[in-house]
């Protein structure tokens, strides 16, 4: 007999395993970055031209604030998080009915979200 904790632990595992995945290819794009912007401080420090010079600051301005997109991507992965997660889920599970009956479309939803794959389109009606 399956019991749904081991089924919730499973799930969250696998999510957890492609959280870790997510995290080091940011990682890696984020450490290519670094490297590009250590080559234009490279040509900075050996370019003669001032308008050369800006061209390569403002690049190196682009690749930085593209970094810090990255590194909002990525995801703190920890047992408290998943703990967290799972306590959470459990808590919706036990009172589904009640959120079903009396709750408001974002939770109806949050709840067929955890049911089915896939997108799920919601009428508000």
């Amino acid at each position: 007999m399956i019991h749904f904790a081991d089924i919730l632990i499973e799930e969250f595992e696998k999510k957890v395993s492609e959280m870790k995945v997510q995290n080091r290819e940011v990682e890696n794009l984020r450490k290519g970055i670094d490297k590009k912007v250590d080559q234009y401080l490279d040509r900075i420090g050996e370019a003669k031209s001032q308008e050369i010079i800006s061209k390569y600051e403002e690049r190196i301005y682009a690749l930085e604030k593209q970094k810090k997109q990255l590194v909002i991507q990525i995801v703190p992965v920890t047992q408290e998080t998943v703990r967290t997660a799972i306590e959470n889920i459990c808590a919706i599970v036990t009172d589904t009915f009640t959120i079903w009956k009396e709750g408001t479309c974002d939770q109806k939803t949050m709840l067929l979200q955890l049911i089915f794959d896939g997108p799920i389109f919601v009428n508000e009606k």
